[in-house]
């Protein structure tokens, strides 16, 4: 306005051409002063956008350089407060990297001690030192002073276990079968044993020892009571036998005891040659008295005295009469049992069904047996006698019974006479069973038909009180029935066909104003709830509920009908760094309007303020600030799917750009890169940490699968992502691999059909990406 009023007020075209002069010189320096402050507020932007890429700064180290670079007013400053921040971000990452270095071998440390021969307070106090180190080397010094105080406590313990188990040892050999001599030889080596496993090796063969003593104790014991058995047999006096008895229990040994064995018998010889004819004599006569009071028969009582009569010596009388009262003893005990068993078989008689004389018989039988075989015989014989006489009365008493129920059944005189009859002349219990099943069934048939009809007459009743189109048809059915279970199941029909003929005309009748509702519904004006009420009346269960639902519709087509007076909502969204990131407009109806973040695309997003619900003036624009938190893929995995999926979009795009064909996510691939992107976290190489090509990881992840590509390419990046959302990760990974010759060589390649694409961020918000390109694919057994 002042050019334009000086101008107008000019006395000559020279003073305008000097007017205008100053004007473009003034436009000229307005200009470049315009450009400058552009440029300042750029750097700004940019200085504040990788302020916050520094990952590594404390939330005050941020918030002071962020104002540090937006109070000062030239780019050399702005510049070098970004240096700073830099380098402060590195020192952070170093000291944090130095602290987990530091934690990690506290806790490896820790471990140690685990391991250690410690007491639970010693152990805590070295975890107490361990917490409170302050580097590596301390550690070190604090697990070295563990190790020595665990091994003097494995000494201490080795000691006392070694003095705890010879004391043991001791006591289990003063146990043992040993002589002394024994005993003294092994605890004396147990004393100068050197270890725990000595010491069980020498308690081991003292009880081999001791076991073989008690071994030879029993055999000797066992041979001492054979040779005083002996004795018995020989002819020798008390005093001589007395004595040596008494040899034989001090014997120690075997052969001792057969040396005394041998001077027994050379003494009962010399006794059996010294002994008079007349002791002989007497000898044999008691002998024979004694044979003669056994249980022997006759025969083979002759044949012993005979042996008796031609014995030489009183020994050789005693041997005869101990084999004389041996076959005797066997014939007491057969004798007792013949006994036995006849007393059991008599007792077990007289508790049998049978009959007096019956059992009289059996017993005389039992009495007069001679073999215990016979008297079994004879008892299982009269327990079949018994048995028989059971079935006879148990079948006579089925028999009543029988009779008795056949007198209850509606059977006619001639019927119950006839039934009555078969069971007198039945044999068994089953044919009497099935008699009166056949007369109990003749009895329900009896019963059976005036039921019948009288279930038919009230049947045909029901049946003609209901609303059937085909009445007679089930009336018909009902008189053919031969049941009353087929006339009520026919009822049963007829009701169920009385339901479904009610629902048919119902369904028909919905059906038709269903299809009234729907035509009805094409001349209303519904805009975008013409489904929702076409849905509605397609779901409706009654007419009345149609109704309900066309009077809604109409209601909304009316006011849809009326005109609208609508104005307009300018959204500016700016994300949790005060970085505006979009600009959106959307049109409303006059009045209160709402919408959501994902009405405005940013349904991924986390609210913080701004107005997301209003009023609209008619044709008028309003402008409102919306902030919002947007995800960063350091902080949630769907923010990292997001961006993985975006970047495979965007390279498509961008070979799109280029001419060339898009890939294919390939599964295969896909799964290789997620193993890669881990794998340069620690080995940031096209070589895996196993030393193998990133080629190796498709093998590794096909399992059983031979699956092959004509041609297979790697791009690897790293980033600091921890704080950007899923577009930006993706554009920023594009964007390095695009400035790369080689790397964008392998993204615009046009042998390539398909692709795998991973990021792995670890906790500190770095992010590793792979992408693995893959030429055609090829199967092979």
């Amino acid at each position: 306005a002042h050019y334009t009023n000086a101008i107008n007020g000019a006395p000559s075209i020279e003073v305008v051409q000097n007017i205008l002069n100053q004007a473009n010189a003034q436009n000229t320096a307005n200009k470049e002063a315009n450009e400058q402050a552009a440029l300042l507020q750029k750097t700004k932007n940019e200085a504040l956008d990788e302020l916050a890429k520094l990952t590594e700064l404390t939330p005050s180290e941020i918030e002071g350089f962020t104002s540090a670079i937006g109070s000062v007013n030239d780019i050399q400053t702005i510049m070098s407060t970004l240096e700073s921040a830099r380098a402060q971000n590195e020192a952070n990452k170093n000291a944090a990297a130095q602290e987990k270095e530091l934690e990690e071998a506290k806790n490896e440390a820790i471990k140690q001690l685990d391991g250690l021969n410690l007491k639970d307070d010693e152990r805590q106090a070295f975890v107490d030192q361990i917490n409170v180190a302050k580097s590596q080397d301390d550690i070190k010094t604090i697990v070295s002073d563990a190790k020595a105080v665990s091994d003097n406590n494995d000494q201490a313990t080795s000691e006392q276990q070694l003095s705890d188990v010879k004391a043991d040892a001791k006591i289990k050999i003063g146990s043992m079968n040993l002589t002394n001599e024994e005993k003294t030889a092994f605890t004396s080596q147990i004393d100068g044993a050197k270890t725990i496993n000595d010491v069980k090796s020498i308690v081991e063969e003292a009880q081999k020892v001791s076991d073989v003593n008690d071994a030879a104790e029993k055999e000797l014991t066992e041979a001492k009571q054979n040779a005083i058995k002996q004795l018995d047999l020989l002819n020798l006096k008390d005093s001589e036998k007395q004595s040596f008895v008494k040899q034989i229990n001090n014997a120690v040994s075997k052969d001792e005891i057969d040396t005394i064995i041998l001077d027994a018998k050379v003494t009962s010889d010399k006794n059996d040659q010294t002994a008079s004819e007349q002791q002989l004599v007497d000898a044999k006569n008691d002998a024979k008295s004694k044979i003669s009071a056994m249980n022997l028969k006759d025969e083979i009582k002759a044949t012993f005295i005979s042996q008796v009569d031609a014995a030489k010596s009183i020994s050789e009388v005693k041997g005869i009469v101990e084999d004389a009262q041996k076959v005797s003893d066997v014939n007491d005990a057969s004798e007792k049992e013949l006994s036995d068993a006849k007393t059991k078989a008599i007792n077990d008689i007289k508790r049998l069904n049978l009959t007096n004389d019956e059992m009289t018989r059996f017993i005389n039988q039992v009495n007069e047996a001679q073999t215990v075989e016979k008297i079994k015989s004879i008892a299982s014989n009269a327990k079949i006698q018994s048995d028989a006489n059971d079935a006879e009365q148990t079948l006579q008493s089925a028999k009543d019974k029988a009779i008795a129920y056949l007198k209850t059944l509606n059977l006619t005189k001639d019927e119950l006479n006839a039934y009555t009859l078969a069971v007198q002349n039945a044999t068994s219990i089953k044919e009497i069973d099935t008699i009166k099943t056949n007369a109990t069934n003749h009895s329900d048939k009896n019963n059976g038909v005036q039921e019948l009809k009288s279930a038919k007459e009230t049947a045909i009743k029901q049946i003609q009180a209901l609303d059937l189109n085909n009445t007679q048809y089930f009336i018909d059915q009902v008189n053919q029935a031969t049941s009353i279970q087929e006339v009520n199941t026919i009822v049963g029909n007829a009701k169920q066909a009385e339901k479904d003929q009610k629902e048919q005309a119902e369904a028909e009748k919905l059906a038709k104003a269903k299809q009234d509702a729907l035509n009805e519904l094409e001349g209303f004006n519904l805009k975008n709830q013409k489904e929702h009420f076409t849905n509605l009346i397609n779901n409706a269960k009654s007419s009345d509920e149609i109704t309900r639902i066309l009077a809604d519709a109409k209601k909304v087509s009316d006011k849809n009908n009326e005109p609208k007076k609508q104005g307009s909502i300018t959204f500016n969204i700016y994300n949790q760094n005060l970085t505006n990131i979009d600009l959106i407009t959307l049109s409303f109806d006059e009045g209160t309007y709402s919408v959501t973040l994902a009405d405005l695309g940013y349904g991924h997003g986390e609210y913080m303020s701004g107005d997301l619900t209003g009023e609209v003036v008619a044709g008028q624009n309003k402008s409102t600030t919306i902030k919002i938190k947007l995800p960063s893929v350091g902080d949630s995995q769907k923010e990292l799917q997001r961006a993985m999926d975006i970047f495979v979009d965007m390279l498509n795009d961008y070979r799109a750009e280029k001419g060339v064909n898009p890939l294919q996510i390939n599964p295969y691939l896909t799964n290789g890169t997620i193993i890669r992107a881990k794998e340069i976290e620690e080995v940031f190489d096209h070589q895996r940490p196993d030393g193998t090509s990133y080629t190796s990881v498709i093998k590794e992840v096909q399992g059983e699968q031979n699956i092959g590509f004509s041609a297979l390419g790697e791009n690897i990046a790293m980033a600091s992502v921890g704080r950007l959302s899923a577009e930006d990760v993706a554009a920023k990974f594009l964007d390095m691999w695009q400035k790369s010759e080689g790397h964008n060589k392998n993204m615009l390649n046009s042998m390539y059909e398909y692709v795998g694409f991973a990021i792995y961020v670890d906790r500190k918000g770095a992010a590793y990406a792979v992408t693995i390109f893959g030429g055609k694919q090829s199967t092979w057994s």
